[in-house]
């Protein structure tokens, strides 16, 4: 079955599109909170526990207004895993040992790759030579901006740091392409998301050291609403919709802009200088994004019979 990002018909608004700068913005901000977090004495599975624990009670009052309907159990578990503990369990071992930047360059800019690749291996459908272009353009972007981490990055514990992060794209592309291709709501994904990640991580955290006891309540307490209520559920939600309305494959080239953001604010709020380089790889990504959101995206290629 064809399942065009969107047609001329069904063009857009531009709310997916903010909804897409929000998610840039959010993104960019969790990575640097989430690499806050892996210093403290909480454990990965610590993280996790907190984010979807807080989502789960959060999320529970809206139970009585969902319209409950039969979805294959398979796709909820691949669906939530993809944006829950699996991804999660990648990106936090990873971001114990790299930096925040690493991470955001690792994940977000290898979104676009797997993005087209899972959306061809599913669908049959093409990436237009635009996109593809585009594609390639972000990944050397995305090269330029990890040069200060390549001395960390080429050590034994970098090289961990790297297969994990690419682990955690691949996923969450695939969760990308399946809230889209699997048709999901997005209650769909505001609830059953935080159901299916705390029942995963519970028992997990039951049969793990905690650092909880040792860590500050102050501290327990950010992670617990950026984690589970600001990312988990509110944009969780956003994204969800943005995919919905332009794709896989668009709402990941944005995705790819996480670290060109991530740059920027790092020299707003903790003045941390931009090099030449930097600052010319953050253009590259900008006009990539602007070129694929005019021509790439709405020139899909057809899908295989």
């Amino acid at each position: 079955m064809q399942s065009p990002e969107f047609s001329d018909s069904n063009k857009p608004t531009v709310l997916p599109y903010l909804a897409c700068l929000f998610f840039i913005f959010t993104w960019a901000g969790w990575i640097v909170v989430s690499r806050h977090g892996t210093q403290t004495a909480m454990t990965p599975v610590d993280l996790i526990f907190i984010r979807f624990i807080t989502a789960l009670i959060v999320s529970s009052p809206l139970w009585f207004f969902y319209k409950w309907h039969k979805i294959p159990w398979y796709r909820v578990i691949l669906m939530a895993w993809g944006t829950g503990a699996v991804y999660l369990l990648f990106c936090f071992g990873a971001m114990s040992n790299a930096k925040a930047a690493s991470a955001g360059v690792l994940i977000n800019g290898l979104l676009p790759l797997f993005g087209a690749i899972i959306n061809f291996a599913w669908t049959g459908q093409r990436a237009s030579r635009i996109t593809l272009l585009c594609i390639a353009a972000i990944i050397i972007s995305n090269s330029l901006l990890i040069q200060g981490d390549m001395v960390l990055l080429n050590s034994g514990q970098g090289a961990l740091s790297v297969l994990l992060f690419t682990a955690a794209s691949c996923t969450f592309s695939f969760y990308m392409v399946t809230v889209k291709n699997w048709g999901f709501t997005l209650m769909d994904v505001v609830i059953w998301v935080p159901i299916v990640n705390a029942l995963t991580i519970i028992p997990i955290w039951f049969c793990s050291t905690s650092g909880l006891p040792a860590t500050p309540i102050s501290i327990i307490a950010s992670q617990a609403a950026f984690q589970g209520i600001l990312i988990t559920l509110i944009a969780g939600a956003i994204i969800a919709y943005a995919i919905r309305s332009l794709g896989p494959m668009t709402t990941s080239m944005f995705g790819s802009f996480v670290p060109a953001v991530a740059a920027v604010l790092g020299l707003i709020f903790l003045g941390e200088q931009l090099t030449p380089l930097e600052i010319g790889a953050i253009a590259l990504c900008t006009c990539a994004l602007l070129v694929n959101s005019r021509w790439g995206a709405g020139t899909q290629g057809k899908a295989l019979k």
